[in-house]
């Protein structure tokens, strides 16, 4: 028996990468994204250790990126250590039908969320319970904002992936149909 040979798919189109920006919000100066994604693209595949590592010479053109004042660097890590604890908690809720209450689905959002996430993350405003958004309409309103930039932002993130074409289609129409 011969083993058939599997056809790989070539790609449909053509993308030709331009140059390097930084994220909107991104705290750093937009001249130095080709400077600074052109020297972490020469490391390879990396870690944030050797990022870090590479940064430590005064001379390193991503050096201006840290903070090396000792107590400066542990608050920011500590605030930092604080962000992800609020963004990890999530609240379990049960949902059913009443016509069917056997019927139990388990549903984890999080507890805790901020309205001001994509706009700048390293100086981001104040995180509110989701309880108290969904319940107020206005910041319920800023919420599935936020909710949408993030939904365009991980469909900007993943455009290169033609195996998502079928689901970025549906993104785009969702989309479309808001504006």
């Amino acid at each position: 028996m011969v083993a058939s040979k599997k056809k790989t798919k070539k790609p449909k189109k053509v993308m030709n990468a331009i140059g390097y920006e930084f994220k909107p919000g991104c705290k750093f100066s937009s001249s130095k994204a080709p400077i600074y994604g052109k020297f972490m693209q020469q490391m390879g595949a990396t870690t944030p250790a050797k990022v870090f590592k590479a940064a430590q010479p005064k001379t390193s053109p991503i050096h201006e990126c840290f903070t090396w004042d000792k107590n400066d660097a542990a608050y920011k890590c500590n605030l930092d250590e604080a962000r992800y604890l609020l963004r990890n908690i999530v609240i379990v809720y049960e949902v059913y039908d009443k016509q069917k209450p056997q019927d139990i689905k388990l549903v984890h959002t999080r507890a805790f969320v901020n309205l001001k996430d994509g706009v700048s993350a390293f100086e981001a405003g104040e995180y509110e319970h989701v309880k108290d958004v969904m319940d107020d309409k206005a910041k319920r309103a800023e919420y599935v904002a936020t909710a949408l930039r993030t939904l365009r932002q991980w469909r900007q993130n993943y455009a290169g992936l033609e195996e998502l074409s079928e689901l970025f289609d549906t993104i785009d129409k969702f989309l479309s149909k808001l504006l």
